[in-house]
């Protein structure tokens, strides 16, 4: 058994609970706990502010940064699909040419854990949009070996 810092809801004590209960009395204000939400009152940002702001990096072409937030993003919630595509994308357009080889391996875990293959692809094409004409050049190649390969069906 591990133990997982918390936040009680009711008095707002620091509080230490078990990770494998779903309740447990707060030792300060003997209130009734769900753990889940004592977790995630202690665990800092919300996974939906995260990924705004990594949008937003996008939006601005600040890639260094959207690919911070999606990181911390794949940190609280690993399988989040969309924070998998978005890594890929940003590091690429960030981190530069190096990056190809990881940017294949986060498209293809969002590929594992989406439910539809398309949204990858719509993701993938609504970057494009994004970026300038220098990287639409550095981007659309591997873009467009990504999403012939989902089409053919080459990544599960």
């Amino acid at each position: 058994m591990t133990f997982k810092p918390a936040k009680c809801p009711n008095c707002a004590g620091d509080l230490q609970v078990p990770d494998d209960r779903d309740s447990v009395k707060c030792m300060y204000c003997g209130s009734d706990i769900v753990v889940r939400e004592a977790v995630k009152l202690a665990g800092g940002p919300s996974i939906e502010n995260l990924m705004a702001l990594a949008k937003d990096g996008e939006s601005t072409s600040n890639f260094s940064e959207a690919y911070d937030y999606y990181t911390r993003v794949l940190e609280y919630d690993v399988n989040n699909w969309e924070a998998w595509v978005g890594k890929g994308i940003s590091g690429l357009l960030g981190k530069g040419d190096i990056y190809v080889g990881q940017y294949h391996n986060n498209i293809n875990s969002a590929i594992k854990l989406v439910p539809n293959k398309d949204l990858v692809k719509q993701k993938l094409l609504s970057i494009i949009n994004l970026t300038d004409i220098y990287l639409f050049n550095k981007l659309s190649k591997n873009i467009g070996q990504i999403l012939y390969d989902i089409d053919n069906k080459n990544i599960l």
